[in-house]
């Protein structure tokens, strides 16, 4: 078991008592190929608490949810750098996939001033369309 936990990128981080408290002992594989995909996913955080904790949590999580490595690693989720920085307005229109087959063309054309309340009015295109 210790060396798939490295193969994996585990390490002595993570282990079967948490999925077996939330019922999902018997899946602990499943568990440990989904955790290797969120890792992944996440950009290989240091292996310290909370990030070790996120990686793991969300692997239980998609288990028990029934979503598998496949899935998580082929199917459409946001670039990179547009998840984390969001969208700008010198950018060019950024292309998000909803479903297979199915992307919008998502641009950010002006952020206003804050109001006297702490509100911006935010004007964006979707498709080319504002």
């Amino acid at each position: 078991m210790k060396l798939r936990l490295y193969e994996i990128d585990i390490g002595d981080l993570f282990s079967n008592s948490q999925a077996t408290a939330l019922g999902l002992g018997h899946r602990f594989e499943e568990v440990e190929n989904l955790y290797a995909a969120c890792n992944q996913l996440l950009g290989r955080p240091i292996k310290v608490t909370p990030s070790s904790k996120v990686v793991g949590d969300l692997a239980l999580h998609l288990v028990a949810s029934g979503v598998t490595r496949e899935q998580l690693l082929t199917e459409p989720v946001l670039p990179s750098p547009l998840f984390w920085y969001g969208l700008d307005v010198n950018d060019d229109e950024a292309s998000v996939g909803l479903d297979r087959g199915v992307r919008l063309l998502l641009g950010l054309r002006s952020i206003g001033e804050a109001n006297e309340d702490g509100i911006r009015r935010v004007s964006f295109t979707v498709n080319g369309q504002t």
